[in-house]
């Protein structure tokens, strides 16, 4: 094989690299609320890893409702078809009266029970969703607890068990954190606290026994002026807290809200053929010098240095074209943080033919070009 030379015009490197490696989030729930009138075929799936359709409840007698079957079916349907789990919620705010009343006796517990499953079955689900929110009134824990009891005993009944679920908060972790050895997912209601707020809500679960990776941090889209909607810096901190901290993963509220950018930050933090938690790859992100994109001449291989400049991290596209303005290929795309990088390249010589080729950065509004002439 030959060696390939690519030399840089007016670059020379400027620092010394060493690769990073990339990480993904173990899972990432997004709710769909019935309310929003979003399309499933509108969903960015590259987002999520499971998906659930919000929210059935119950009524006096215990029985579920609030979703019909063909509504049912073309949201299992698409969410199968695009490699994601489809789990059915049951509850919301509102609904902590209709969760004591089901969960009243054990014959309306049963009943309550035996309604989700045949539901979640009948309608294709992957599993059933918790999102049993105290109110203001607090949380029967016995009640509780015997729901997620009852719901394990009955999914444990079929093959594959379906996952089950549930939607908490800090605020009543008494209540909640005890079904952990029943759940499959913990996920925190923390849409629109700021991260530096995580550490304080998982500890409220951690420690009364909870493992870390049976929780997700949540983040949320809203259109009020909460401080981080729509916010892709704050959306990428929470992901990247959830994978420093081997939490389980994410959840997203309410996805039909999402921006594209923060659609786009959500999507590189998931991997929907990674396995486990924080499962990683070897990342092209090294530690460089400015926003310039530099190499230097490197027998069968170079180097592209740059800065991601500002306070707060940014979408970062980093591409290689033709001298005719074609795309070649993508070398970086995702939420990156302030500092320094480069990417190392190595060429095979059958890919790339010999001539000039113009590599763009773009990060934080502003945008980078070098030329590199390269010679097989």
């Amino acid at each position: 094989m030959k060696k390939v030379h690519v030399l840089f015009l007016a670059c020379v490197l400027m620092s010394t690299t060493s690769f990073a490696q990339r990480k993904y989030v173990g899972w990432s729930s997004g709710y769909l609320p019935n309310y929003a009138n979003f399309a499933v075929s509108k969903v960015n799936w590259k987002c999520y890893t499971h998906l659930f359709w919000f929210s059935i409840n119950a009524n006096s007698s215990g029985v579920v409702g609030g979703l019909d079957a063909t509504t049912a079916k073309n949201f299992t349907s698409a969410c199968h078809q695009n490699n994601t789990k489809a789990i059915i919620c049951v509850g919301g705010a509102g609904a902590a009266g209709k969760f004591e009343t089901a969960c009243a006796n054990a014959t309306i517990l049963n009943t309550f029970v035996n309604s989700m499953v045949s539901f979640m079955q009948s309608n294709n689900f992957d599993g059933i969703d918790i999102d049993w929110e105290d109110d203001g009134n607090g949380i029967t824990a016995s009640k509780y607890l015997a729901l997620f009891q009852g719901l394990s005993t009955a999914l444990g009944k079929i093959a594959p068990k379906p996952l089950l679920t549930a939607a908490v908060a800090d605020y009543y972790a008494t209540a909640s954190a005890p079904v952990y050895p029943y759940a499959d997912q913990m996920n925190i209601m923390s849409y629109y606290d700021l991260v530096s707020s995580s550490p304080q809500e998982i500890a409220a679960f951690t420690g009364k026994g909870v493992p870390k990776a049976k929780l997700g941090i949540g983040y949320g889209y809203d259109v009020d002026n909460e401080k981080d909607v729509n916010n892709p810096n704050d959306i990428g901190a929470k992901c990247l807290f959830s994978i420093n901290n081997a939490c389980g993963g994410i959840m997203v509220w309410e996805i039909d809200k999402a921006c594209v950018a923060c659609d786009d930050t959500t999507a590189y933090y998931v991997n929907k053929n990674a396995t486990g938690i924080g499962s990683s790859y070897v990342n092209g992100d090294i530690v460089g010098n400015s926003l310039t994109i530099k190499s230097n001449r490197i027998m069968g291989q170079s180097e592209i240095c740059y800065t991601v400049p500002g306070s707060v991290g940014s979408v970062v596209d980093l591409s290689m074209f033709d001298a005719s303005g074609n795309l070649v290929r993508t070398l970086v795309h995702g939420l990156t943080n302030p500092g320094p990088y480069s990417v190392q390249l190595r060429w095979n010589n059958s890919l790339l033919n010999s001539g000039v080729y113009i590599f763009k950065l773009r990060a934080n509004s502003k945008t980078a070009a070098t030329k590199a002439f390269v010679a097989n």
